[in-house]
């Protein structure tokens, strides 16, 4: 299990240790839909964690609960097997999610088990008329909210915020400072090399966040940052402090 080095960190092994373990919600960010995944289930039952797609947090939440209540007493379910006792009304199904799916989704799930070798399973629910999203004309509103996540399936959603430009600082951009500070403010990605009136003298070049990911995949943990958040550190490797933007002098 991993050593914390910051309170968010303490309280993730804190909610492994006291409830098997903790749950993750990321609000919907430009065309990524919101999700919610669990963090521990392998530590604690021996089971894959489990991923949600596109659902209310309230929603989500209880069924990365349900999926852990139903795992720590039976161990791992079965893929594609419909089950009809998570979701009154409608059968789920699990399927695993493919690896290169993790970095973008499962990012506290990837630090706490340093790295991806890990299982996990995406808990997939039909739409209101009992469409699933692998159906023959399922509407494409439905599978942009609950994409599939699996090994080799392209996902819209993801794809295009994978490759949304961010801004990165001359520093960044030039090779010779490391990213330090990430930002997301309304919308707009910012990757620095911390120092401010730097940054701002300097101006600002685009790049993609998967190649900024690629060149440096500490950045990982920076992946579900919320919107109008900060992340910072003193060194490649260091501790992320978080912090919030004040936007409050946008709307003059």
């Amino acid at each position: 299990m991993r050593e914390a080095r910051d309170a968010e960190e303490r309280q993730v092994l804190e909610h492994i240790k006291t409830h098997g373990c903790h749950v993750v919600q990321v609000a919907a960010q430009g065309a990524l839909p919101p999700f919610s995944f669990s963090v521990g289930i392998p530590e604690t039952t021996g089971a894959p964690e489990v991923l949600v797609m596109g659902l209310r947090d309230k929603l989500a939440h209880y069924l990365v609960n349900a999926y852990y209540g139903r795992v720590k007493a039976e161990g791992a379910l079965n893929h594609d097997a419909p089950y009809a006792d998570f979701l009154e009304g409608f059968d789920v199904v699990f399927r695993p999610v493919g690896k290169e799916h993790y970095r973008e989704h499962l990012g506290w799930a990837h630090w706490f088990h340093g790295g991806d070798g890990f299982d996990a399973v995406q808990l997939i629910v039909p739409s209101t008329a009992g469409v699933w999203p692998w159906d023959p004309g399922a509407p494409q509103d439905f599978l942009d909210v609950q994409p599939l996540l699996q090994a080799g399936v392209p996902c819209y959603r993801e794809r295009l915020e994978r490759e949304t430009a961010a801004y990165v600082c001359e520093h960044v951009a030039g090779g010779t400072h490391p990213v330090l500070q990430v930002t997301l403010e309304n919308g707009d990605w910012f990757f620095t090399c911390g120092d401010d009136e730097s940054d701002e003298s300097g101006g600002f070049k685009t790049a993609h966040r998967r190649h900024l990911f690629e060149q440096d995949p500490t950045l990982e943990r920076t992946a579900s940052l919320e919107m109008n958040h900060y992340l910072e550190r003193d060194r490649v490797g260091g501790v992320w402090e978080k912090g919030e933007v004040d936007v409050s002098g946008d709307a003059d």
